[in-house]
């Protein structure tokens, strides 16, 4: 800490776990910040789902003297206040172009019928002492007047809310994962983001994103307390039977797929990916 940095009392040296090791992060805090924290607690101000190294080593600035004197404060266990370290990390914009989702297979052979099927592993049961969480919430909904003939502009935060690292795909166009000889099985991960009534589960709209490991910048890797920001145009594949008032909410299903190219057709398999997800607050609309 400089001593011209009159406005700020020192810093942190946080050390956060990160698999088998740890990184340094050095915060600047002010004296609000100072007054919260006491030894062996933390006030619900830095309350967040990151958890840090039982080390917690603060330098402070003496104002009268500039002297710099060092604590050192053991913790078993600590929460890091998400705004000092949380942070939106991408934005994706789905409403300005059409996703490329069509993929491509061999011609059938003469006289050979093409046949194209799929399956997929159903939904798995999620460990309350998971620490993979993801959570994706809506932000906003327009128009808040539901019309079944065009679609709803939705603005989603997808935040990791777990305790480690999650990888998720980001692409917004499927065609570009196929490699460039269309016979060649291959796999890759899907996201859909989803808006559904609380009154009418049944009803549904989503778009999805997609990645695959050796297509660079097709997956990102999301750190605890981090975010991405998607706008999209969501169109409800399956109407909402109820009128008056309803409440929708965001919702995810994460995936990975492979894809079987064959002559004339494909088949496909998938795997439900679970995560542990935190309740989001529904945003209110109308359906007439």
């Amino acid at each position: 800490m400089r001593s011209g940095d009159t406005d700020w009392l020192g810093y942190a040296e946080l050390g956060l776990t990160k698999g088998q090791g740890f990184e340094i992060v050095d915060i600047r805090y002010s004296r609000q910040f100072w007054d919260s924290l006491t030894i062996g607690s933390c006030s619900s101000e830095i309350q967040t789902s990151l958890e840090i190294w039982v080390l917690l080593r603060v330098t402070m600035l003496d104002e009268g003297s500039h002297k710099m004197k060092l604590l050192e404060i053991f913790f078993s266990s600590l929460l890091l206040s998400s705004p000092l370290l949380a942070q939106q990390v991408k934005f994706i914009d789905l409403t300005t172009a059409e996703q490329r989702v069509t993929l491509r297979y061999p011609s059938a052979l003469p006289g050979q019928m093409g046949e194209s099927g799929g399956g997929s592993i159903g939904d798995c049961g999620v460990d309350a002492r998971q620490s993979r969480s993801l959570t994706v919430s809506l932000q906003s909904v327009t128009p808040r007047q539901f019309d079944p003939q065009r679609p709803m502009k939705a603005e989603f935060k997808i935040l990791n809310t777990g305790r480690v690292l999650l990888e998720l795909p980001v692409s917004p166009n499927l065609a570009d994962l196929q490699p460039t000889d269309a016979s060649e099985t291959f796999s890759y991960a899907s996201l859909a983001l989803s808006v559904t009534p609380i009154e009418d589960r049944g009803a549904i709209g989503f778009v999805e994103l997609y990645g695959r490991e050796n297509v660079a910048g097709t997956m990102i890797m999301l750190k605890p307390g981090e975010w991405i920001q998607v706008e999209a145009n969501v169109k409800f594949i399956v109407k909402p039977l109820h009128s008056g008032l309803l409440h929708v909410e965001g919702g995810y299903w994460l995936r990975r797929t492979t894809f079987h190219p064959a002559p004339g057709g494909y088949s496909t398999s998938a795997e439900g990916i679970c995560l542990k997800s935190d309740p989001t607050a529904p945003i209110p609309i109308r359906n007439n």
